[in-house]
């Protein structure tokens, strides 16, 4: 694994703030809100530490500066791998990995190294605009980037095939 893991500094954020307002407001209790917190703190840190789990394809993509650089660089890109993510398997060495609509928007918010997963969160339904995809779409220069790590992708409806 390279020294190289983008994150994200903003991740968690849309939901954290969520919470901190309900706490603002009284509508949940110290108690809850500390639980809150002491969750999110170990995810932000589970996040930044690459999982062992092995093949792994998210662990591949944030650790690649190509791809980060290719993410940063075209928010279209960032949309057309989000929308490739969703909805579809992939597999390398018969281990099958996929991901949420949720998980796939926070994967691009780390490799852009901003915001979060909301950014990115349903970026293709209804929209065609500015060359993004529907999800589960897979474009050709995602997929050669995909396949270039060796996975295949197993797009959605065709797992029968």
């Amino acid at each position: 694994m390279s020294d190289f893991y983008s994150t994200s500094p903003a991740r968690y954020t849309f939901i954290w703030n969520m919470y901190k307002e309900k706490y603002s407001k009284g509508e949940i209790s110290e108690d809850i809100y500390n639980q809150m917190t002491n969750l999110w703190d170990n995810a932000k840190l589970q996040d930044s530490v690459p999982s062992d789990e092995l093949p792994n394809l998210e662990n591949e993509l944030r650790s690649s500066p190509h791809i980060s650089a290719k993410c940063k660089s075209s928010k279209v890109y960032s949309q057309n791998l989000y929308a490739a993510l969703c909805n579809n398997e992939f597999k390398k060495q018969d281990k099958i990995w996929d991901c949420s609509w949720r998980h796939a928007g926070g994967i691009v918010s780390n490799l852009r190294e901003e915001g979060d997963y909301i950014d990115w969160y349903c970026s293709g339904i209804g929209t065609q605009t500015d060359n993004y995809v529907g999800e589960s779409v897979v474009t050709d220069e995602v997929r050669k980037d995909i396949e270039n790590f060796g996975w295949t992708i197993i797009e959605y409806g065709n797992e029968l095939l």
